[in-house]
């Protein structure tokens, strides 16, 4: 987790006096009712049953509305840099690389930045910088200004991520890919690819494996011919990609080319499940919309355990289990084996139907059944 400053430095700017201190958990307040956590930069206020990172914290005691609003008075405290960019360089969570997602008429999309730690983080384009957060920006693959202008018969190839796009554009590929890598192609970047053949080029590993697959029946969805290029991925090292595929082929972008052409002369693959749905179907799953912005998932998670532990009375160790199973939940696709999450009790009446129901809240597709 990235953090903007040390949140123990936030409550000393705000006058707040620790009346405890230990490594992982400074009290404030006259009963110590306000946890800090210096070791994760996150808090907790068990009183008003609220929590989360450093802007969380400004927020929460009136300092600011919101994130922006936390930063300026941050800024104006002298914790943060007047560079948007700082925001993401937590302890020791600097800046990769950057890449800059540009509109079809070639302005500013967004910024995408990669963290040393490996998390990436998005900032929008506003008023000539960079601020953190893209609610409300629109989606667009990377590359469309490239899309638009080209109009040519050449094969667009995707890749999963903004590095490999690159290394096909210096090689003379027309490539893109979408924002967030696996898992988070849309169906709305379509357009951008009408009338186009797609070479969609997956990951060697389970998770690229999904992508293609989400990729290739969404393409098929929106009438646009596309194939999986899978026969690169022979010899390639597990999670290895295209970088490493040219690596390994001393950079020779023709050869890859020619597995391109002999995979486009093969039969399409069947898609399933790609029907589209009709206003008199039924909704079998409440989709749990997604937070747009990064969250602090120690925070999440201790929020999880407090809901669980305040509608439900539990045996020891139950609430911290049903908390992970259900971050388990919304990772599902990367697990090889899935846990199933059982709720018994002796006899009726114990509160296994409000324990399903508080449940059904908090994963992203839950479908309340019983007696099965």
């Amino acid at each position: 987790m990235t953090t903007p400053c040390e949140i123990t430095n936030v409550a000393l700017a705000m006058g707040l006096v620790p009346i405890s201190r230990q490594a992982d958990d400074w009290r404030f307040g006259t009963k110590g009712s306000l946890s800090v956590d210096p070791k994760n930069d996150t808090f907790y206020d068990f009183e008003a049953k609220t929590g989360g990172g450093v802007y969380d914290l400004v927020i929460h005691h009136g300092h600011a509305t919101d994130p922006n609003g936390a930063r300026e008075w941050l800024k104006a405290q002298g914790l943060v840099s007047d560079d948007p960019v700082a925001a993401f360089n937590g302890k020791g969570s600097g800046v990769l690389r950057e890449h800059i997602y540009r509109n079809p008429d070639g302005s500013i999309n967004r910024k995408s930045v990669k963290l040393s730690d490996g998390a990436w983080r998005q900032m929008r384009y506003e008023n000539g910088t960079f601020i953190p957060g893209v609610k409300g920006v629109p989606n667009v693959p990377y590359g469309a200004d490239r899309l638009a202008e080209d109009f040519s018969d050449e094969l667009v190839f995707i890749f999963e991520g903004e590095k490999d796009v690159e290394r096909g554009w210096d090689r003379g590929l027309l490539a893109t890919c979408n924002v967030g890598g696996a898992k988070n192609w849309k169906d709305e970047l379509n357009t951008h690819l009408k009338d186009r053949t797609v070479c969609i080029v997956p990951d060697n590993d389970k998770a690229g494996t999904n992508h293609a697959q989400k990729v290739y029946a969404s393409l098929t969805k929106s009438g646009i011919n596309c194939f999986v290029l899978w026969g690169y991925r022979e010899g390639l090292p597990d999670k290895g990609d295209f970088s490493d595929w040219m690596d390994a082929n001393n950079d020779e972008v023709d050869k890859f080319k020619d597995l391109a052409t002999t995979a486009q002369q093969k039969p399409r693959e069947p898609v399933k499940n790609t029907k589209a749905k009709t206003d008199d179907e039924p909704e079998y799953f409440q989709v749990t919309e997604q937070w747009d912005e990064p969250v602090d998932g120690c925070a999440v998670l201790d929020l999880v355990h407090e809901t669980l532990l305040r509608f439900c009375v539990l045996p020891e160790h139950s609430a911290p289990a049903i908390a992970v199973w259900i971050a388990h939940a919304w990772a599902h696709e990367e697990a090889d084996i899935s846990p199933i999450l059982a709720a018994i009790s002796p006899e009726k009446g114990c509160g296994k139907s409000t324990l399903m129901s508080v449940i059904s809240a908090l994963v992203p597709k839950p479908m309340y059944t019983i007696n099965m």
